[in-house]
């Protein structure tokens, strides 16, 4: 369920940023499950304050996500980090529930979120490709993360939350299936973990800038190129499935210039496309609470239910 931040947190957060807290008052302070972000200036820069809750023992996560960040700089185009007052890059506030938020304020990054259909080009698809091919060319070598969670840990979270018996069932098997795949440094790392196109801005120059590490995670490479994959290949398969194999094939290319997966990991891009569909339908349920769930769900829902591939498709 979406969020809401209590004003005295609000304001809290603000101070300790040197951000003028009578400029958020007047704005929504809701969120999405995962973080309330709130546009604000500091020293004449555009910025955004984010307000995330989170528990006690995931305090360490935070800060391995905000290193992550730091150690891509320069090799992807990475928001920056704004230290508060007193130089933390990460803020701890606590709520009157007993409760804890981390706040961390990030320097507006020039360029727009991409636009499905419209931004769904040859060009667009291989700069996504190979964005993902250079953080997991750098992350091969990055010896950080240890207080990152896993996939067991994100496998174990859904299926705590999933009231649906039969989404259940398969999540349960989705996740006996990952169990038995490879975990060796050639495939298996940190990884953004959700770089789909509402992740990334398109700067004037062309470049592209990877936002939200929120859920950045020790999980394989291949899941990265799932997400990647499968969303589009999902509204392909209405509204054009001939260009299915193309951007499959454009986005695998632009990847292997940049990263060359080993084909013993890359032939499990299917089983994980289907792991994050079941992901998708378990995260909306919850986001969604008792509201009614729309038709596209519930298509999605019973894809993932199926055990059909998503499309035919040739991997190398």
């Amino acid at each position: 369920m979406p969020i809401t931040i209590p004003p005295p947190v609000l304001r809290t957060a603000a101070v300790r940023f040197g951000v003028d807290p009578g400029g958020l008052d007047a704005l929504e302070r809701g969120g999405a499950p995962d973080g309330a972000v709130f546009p604000c200036r500091r020293d004449g820069l555009d910025a955004f304050l984010k307000i995330k809750p989170v528990a006690a023992d995931a305090l360490d996560a935070e800060r391995d996500r905000i290193d992550v960040v730091r150690y891509l700089r320069g090799r992807i185009g990475v928001l920056t980090y704004l230290p508060s007052l007193d130089g933390h890059l990460l803020e701890v506030v606590a709520d009157d529930d007993g409760g804890a938020v981390v706040v961390t304020l990030t320097q507006r990054a020039p360029g727009r979120h991409l636009t499905m259909p419209e931004d769904f080009t040859p060009e667009i698809i291989r700069a996504w490709a190979a964005t993902l091919g250079r953080i997991h060319a750098a992350m091969r070598h990055y010896d950080g993360g240890e207080h990152l969670p896993t996939w067991r840990d994100e496998h174990a979270m859904f299926l705590a939350g999933c009231q649906d018996d039969a989404v259940r069932r398969v999540w349960v098997q989705l996740g006996e299936a990952l169990a038995g795949l490879p975990t060796d440094p050639a495939g298996f790392g940190v990884v953004h973990n959700d770089l789909h196109s509402g992740n990334l801005l398109l700067g004037p120059d062309g470049r592209m800038t990877v936002l939200d590490f929120d859920v950045c995670a020790r999980h394989w490479y291949a899941t990265d190129l799932a997400i990647l994959l499968v969303h589009p290949i999902w509204d392909l398969r209405r509204q054009d499935p001939s260009a299915i194999q193309p951007f499959v094939d454009t986005a695998l290319a632009a990847y292997a210039a940049q990263y060359p997966l080993p084909a013993e990991h890359l032939a499990h891009v299917p089983l994980l496309m289907r792991y994050r569909m079941a992901l998708f339908v378990l995260a909306m349920a919850g986001e969604l609470g008792d509201t009614p769930r729309p038709p596209w769900l519930a298509e999605i829902r019973t894809w993932v239910l199926s055990g059909e591939p998503v499309a035919d498709i040739r991997f190398g």
